[in-house]
């Protein structure tokens, strides 16, 4: 969950993080407006790399413009896509961040 998520990222900075927009508790737009309230004061959760998961359809995307438009949303995925896929996509971005 969103939630937990937070918790953990006190901790633990992920080298990239799969956020879904519909999450229990609260929603993936919700969780990273209240992730970049907290890199305000932990530098550290400013430039993490993230991947938006969706069920959604195409034509309703538009509402998220402002999180495709953030430099560290690397892709914009129906939760349909092969796992294969998506695996193949984080360890590109990984890769390019020297993390892989």
């Amino acid at each position: 969950s969103g939630v937990e998520a937070l918790e953990r990222v006190k901790t633990y900075v992920p080298d990239i993080m799969l956020v879904d927009i519909s999450m229990p508790q609260m929603t993936g737009p919700e969780f990273l407006a209240r992730l970049w309230q907290l890199a305000d004061t932990d530098a550290r959760l400013r430039n993490i790399p993230f991947i938006m998961l969706t069920g959604e359809d195409a034509d309703t995307l538009y509402k998220y413009d402002n999180i495709k438009a953030n430099p560290n949303c690397k892709a914009f995925l129906n939760k349909m896509t092969p796992l294969e896929s998506v695996a193949s996509r984080i360890n590109s971005i990984l890769a390019h961040y020297g993390k892989f």
